[in-house]
């Protein structure tokens, strides 16, 4: 912002009138300066205003000092109205804005004097730091370990010089051995050819204002010499050498198989140490006067030849995982059987990195699962309505595992590497797992008392009196345990010689089963040994609706007991015109000619 210099209260004649020409700086009594704005109007009218005032005080005091002499009073003059200044503001206002007289501006150019000061003092100091470090190292300058800060070339080199007749260094082996060397052994002598002052000179001195708190580490070779010959001596004589201490190395190899397949066991490298490798590693090491070397690396030792990474290993343990990472689970009931790897481990041959699988040890891990599991076929012990225990060996109930399949599927399984629980494919099921397989809901028929039996949830929900089949005509009903095949509303039935109706169809062993038999007036007792049916359970068809609600397919049906028919002694033969028609008609029946129902049969191949 631009400013004007004001004079304040020029030189006022006894009139008011300001002596000399304003415009005329020279002429001007400067008494006092104040700074204005260049946008502000200046203040000379007020200042001219203040001159009037002065000289009218003047006046009006010599004026009242003639009165009192006279002893003549003077009316006293009007206040003066003054109006505003030329720049429109009044003289209160003026008055308000005039500067305090006595308050000092800053000195502009003393304030630039002094930053010129402070900063002619920086350059110096930073000047003087690029000086001293062109000559002496940094604060905290190690070369080759040894703190050397705040010391010349001479002083550096002085300080190595004493670190050399002191030295000595530890070797660090593997598996704890350590051996020791100092520097009388290898007539160790410092050597300097400049090194210490090429090293000073890279500190970069220009830099020092940053660099100057920083650690600085300078490993500088070829300021020692020694007998490479005693060094290698003393090396041979390290006790890493000793027998002791030498354990021959072990290549990477596949372990046991574990619970996640095989794995593999990483190499140990022992401790068979090499005399080169040492000799230069503690070499390099007094080169620079280190303290410590650790030579527990390949260089230093031999190594094993297959290590964990070898790519063919690592095939080998894939191709292997391929079978043996599979875990499988067979639960029978309260009994479970689990397929891991180290069982299928027997069962393959490897060449080189390939795996083949003998897929016939599977077939004979699912026989020995179905020797042990099915009870199909198997004898059954059974405890019927009167608390008799019997054993029913016949029959075709229980389970039967579908022997060929299941090994195809185990087999995919295992090649998958597949890890769970798995159900065996069956060719039969039975109700439960656990003993008797039959479970609680089944169907007890005795033969002997002509009655049977439903169960539900072992007890009994309905009985019933049947006709069994013909004893005396070799249909008599087969003993055994089976499981009902299906169930069907009015099928009709066929055999050889006959063809019926019935409502309710329930068989269970081939062309046998349960059924109504509504041609038929009475049933029980024994009457099935020479009027029995051609095999089939005839039952009274409110008891066959009853029984047909009851069972499900796949629920056991246990037949046993049952009479051997023995034919009476043959009579003459009777004039069937002499019999009577009841008995005619049973004549008929019994000789096949007609059905029990009385109709004529038809050509048919199921049995009633």
């Amino acid at each position: 912002m631009k400013e004007r210099i004001l004079d304040l209260i020029p030189d006022i004649d006894e009139e008011g009138k300001i002596r000399g020409d304003i415009k005329k700086k020279d002429e001007i009594i400067r008494l006092h300066r104040i700074r204005t704005e260049s946008d502000k109007e200046p203040v000379v009218t007020n200042i001219a205003a203040q001159g009037k005032r002065v000289a009218e005080d003047k006046k009006e005091k010599t004026v009242n000092e003639g009165a009192v002499e006279k002893n003549t009073p003077a009316e006293p003059d009007p206040p003066v109205e003054r109006g505003p200044d030329k720049s429109g503001k009044t003289e209160e206002e003026a008055a308000k804005e005039e500067p305090e007289i006595g308050k000092r501006p800053p000195d502009l150019h003393l304030l630039k004097r002094l930053t010129a000061v402070f900063f002619a003092l920086l350059l110096l100091v930073y000047l003087a730091g690029v000086v001293v470090f062109s000559i002496i190292f940094y604060p905290q300058t190690r070369i080759n370990g040894i703190a050397c800060g705040m010391k010349n070339v001479q002083e550096t080199e002085r300080l190595i010089n004493d670190a050399i007749l002191e030295y000595s260094i530890v070797i660090e082996g593997r598996n704890g051995v350590t051996a020791s060397l100092e520097s009388s052994e290898i007539n160790l002598k410092p050597v300097f050819h400049g090194e210490v002052k090429r090293t000073l000179k890279s500190q970069k001195p220009f830099g020092w204002v940053f660099l100057i708190g920083r650690p600085a580490d300078y490993n500088v070779e070829e300021v020692t010499i020694y007998s490479k010959e005693a060094l290698r001596q003393c090396v041979k004589e390290m006790p890493f050498f000793d027998k002791e201490n030498i354990i021959e190395p072990r290549d990477a190899y596949i372990g046991d198989i574990t619970d996640e397949g095989y794995v593999i066991i990483k190499e140990d490298n022992g401790a068979v140490p090499l005399e080169g490798g040492i000799v230069e590693a503690v070499a390099t090491a007094v080169d620079t006067l280190e303290g410590r070397v650790d030579i527990d690396n390949n260089s230093c030792y031999i190594t094993a030849d297959i290590t964990s990474a070898d790519r063919n290993l690592n095939t080998l343990v894939d191709n292997l995982n391929t079978y043996c990472a599979a875990k499988i689970t067979y639960r029978f009931g309260k009994n479970e059987e689990i397929l891991d790897g180290k069982q299928i481990s027997e069962w393959i041959k490897v060449e080189g990195t390939e795996v083949s699988f003998d897929e016939s040890r599977v077939a004979e891990y699912v026989r020995t699962l179905a020797r042990k599991y099915d009870t199909f076929g198997q004898p059954h012990k059974f405890t019927t309505h009167s608390g008799e225990e019997i054993t029913v060996t016949q029959g075709a109930y229980g389970w039967w595992i579908d022997r060929v399949n299941e090994t195809a599927a185990l087999t995919e399984a295992i090649k998958s590497g597949y890890r769970g629980e798995r159900t065996p494919v069956y060719k039969a099921e039975a109700a439960q797992y656990d003993y008797p397989d039959f479970g609680d809901d089944y169907v007890e028929i005795d033969l002997t008392s002509q009655h049977l039996w439903v169960y539900k949830d072992g007890r009994v929900v309905t009985d019933s009196d049947f006709v069994s089949g013909n004893v005396s005509k070799n249909n008599g009903t087969h003993v055994g345990i089976y499981g009902i095949t299906y169930k069907e509303r009015n099928a009709t039935l066929s055999g050889a010689n006959y063809s019926s109706h019935v409502s309710y169809w329930m068989p269970f062993n081939g062309n046998e089963g349960m059924h109504d038999a509504s041609w038929r007036s009475s049933f029980g007792g024994e009457i099935y040994l020479t009027g029995g049916s051609h095999g089939c359970v005839n039952l009274p068809l409110a008891n066959a609706a009853k029984i047909y609600d009851y069972v499900e397919k796949g629920e056991a049906v246990i037949v046993y007991g049952g009479k051997t028919y023995t034919p009476p002694v043959e009579a003459l033969p009777q004039d069937p015109l002499l019999l009577d028609p009841v008995q005619q008609l049973q004549l008929l029946i019994d000789a096949g000619i007609l059905n029990p129902d009385g109709t004529l049969p038809e050509t048919t191949t199921i049995q009633e």
